[in-house]
């Protein structure tokens, strides 16, 4: 029989559907984002310039619209927009400039060519799709990706077993608070652990403590300012896309709530 609720559907399948009068198409911002990770003590990406110049060598928009088909957003910084203490002023998306990627490059002092490798879960293709655009694009300024498929067990060992130089990784939060999402995504403290991508930024884990414990929503608001702000300095990932979740219904359903929180605990009536 037909579906009331369809959920899981890749986004080329959802856009095929976009004008099929049976069916309606809710669209919803997450807090996951389709991220290219860097290890951030790893040579050469322990150079903040060259991390840098990476953000400027990814067309966003053309991976949005040929791998996403349009069920994306873009944003740069540690906080999607999803959050309340994203800053759309401090974190605004990198634009894709080849030039600027080539200048920045040079400036890093970083010889090239040089080759990067990146790992990646088997069977995902969005991510095989994004990388094999992205290998294209990073040759333009000398870096060579290597791509390295993963069966998972062997990803999740790679990348959280902090072997990985880099890697391309569904990742965010599902708990909607900025210092439990930085409490592990960040701080120095856990470079061994759950901060896969070895971002210490010196300074940084004192303002996230203020701010988790700061009561005065402006005063907090002025400390995730600063290390949204000391973040985009840093670079030290690529958020390449937002994800969009996206939910088919049938046409004679009246109502229908999607939540981005994954932990139940969180959701009521």
């Amino acid at each position: 029989g037909a579906a009331d609720v369809t959920i899981g559907l890749s986004p080329q399948s959802v856009a095929s559907l976009e004008d099929d009068p049976n069916v309606k198409i809710t669209a919803n911002e997450t807090t996951y984002a389709h991220r290219f990770g860097m290890a951030n003590t790893k040579p050469p990406l322990d150079n903040v310039k060259f991390r840098e110049a990476l953000t400027h060598a990814v067309p966003y928009e053309a991976i949005i619209e040929n791998v996403a088909f349009g069920y994306g957003d873009l944003y740069y910084g540690p906080f999607p927009p999803t959050m309340g203490e994203y800053n759309p002023d401090i974190a605004t998306p990198r634009e894709y400039d080849i030039e600027k990627a080539k200048t920045l490059i040079e400036e890093s002092g970083v010889e090239t060519p040089v080759d990067i490798e990146v790992v990646f879960q088997e069977g995902n293709t969005t991510h095989e799709q994004i990388l094999t655009i992205l290998q294209g694009e990073f040759s333009k300024i000398g870096v060579n990706l290597i791509l390295k498929q993963l069966a998972a067990a062997d990803f999740t060992n790679a990348v959280e077993g902090h072997e990985a130089q880099a890697h391309m990784r569904y990742d965010g939060t599902g708990v909607y608070d900025a210092g439990y999402f930085m409490g592990f995504d960040m701080v120095c403290a856990l470079m061994d652990s759950y901060n896969v991508n070895e971002i210490c930024i010196p300074g940084a884990d004192d303002i996230i403590w203020e701010a988790r414990q700061e009561l005065d929503p402006e005063k907090r608001q002025e400390k995730w300012d600063q290390i949204q702000q000391m973040w985009v300095d840093n670079s030290p990932f690529i958020p390449v896309y937002l994800d969009v979740n996206t939910t088919v219904l049938a046409d004679d359903i009246k109502e229908f709530v999607w939540s981005h929180m994954q932990e139940l605990r969180f959701i009521s009536k």
